[in-house]
């Protein structure tokens, strides 16, 4: 509670606030907006490339429509559920209210910190990872499909 306190007097002015002591640890803890494009446009390109060369039987024609689908509804919805339940909940110990505080209660204190409008890698490609292996797991299991 006496970091809240004194973060609350924080000029938002200022130079970002520092999570870390360790320059390598503070590192991971910023990531221009710009490298949300660089890293997951390739990525996003790659498996739209594989889902347009390995469809079967006319299932290319699917393919706009699970990207609307996927863009518009599955990822705003993980994003609101993700934002609203896990950043949002109510901290049960000091670690829990540590561990919020580094992932999304420190862009609530200094919002206009243009490195910290998005989560970093560190974080969102073992995310990724996980949600890659669930839906890849739910659309094998529910539609069959690879």
């Amino acid at each position: 509670m006496q970091q809240q306190a004194n973060l609350n007097k924080f000029n938002y002015e200022d130079e970002p606030i520092r999570l870390f002591q360790s320059d390598f640890l503070e590192f991971f803890t910023h990531c221009h907006p710009a490298v949300v494009a660089l890293l997951w446009l390739p990525v996003a390109a790659y498996f739209l490339l594989t889902a347009v060369t390995h469809a079967q039987n006319g299932a290319w024609l699917y393919i706009p429509l699970t990207v609307v689908l996927g863009v518009i509804i599955v990822w705003t919805f993980i994003e609101y559920i993700v934002h609203r339940f896990v950043f949002h909940m109510q901290p049960k110990s000091p670690l829990a209210e540590r561990l919020l505080f580094l992932l999304h209660e420190v862009h609530h204190v200094q919002p206009n910190c243009k490195t910290r409008l998005v989560l970093p890698p560190i974080i969102t490609v073992p995310g990724a990872i996980a949600f890659y292996f669930l839906f890849q797991g739910l659309v094998g299991s529910v539609l069959g499909q690879p």
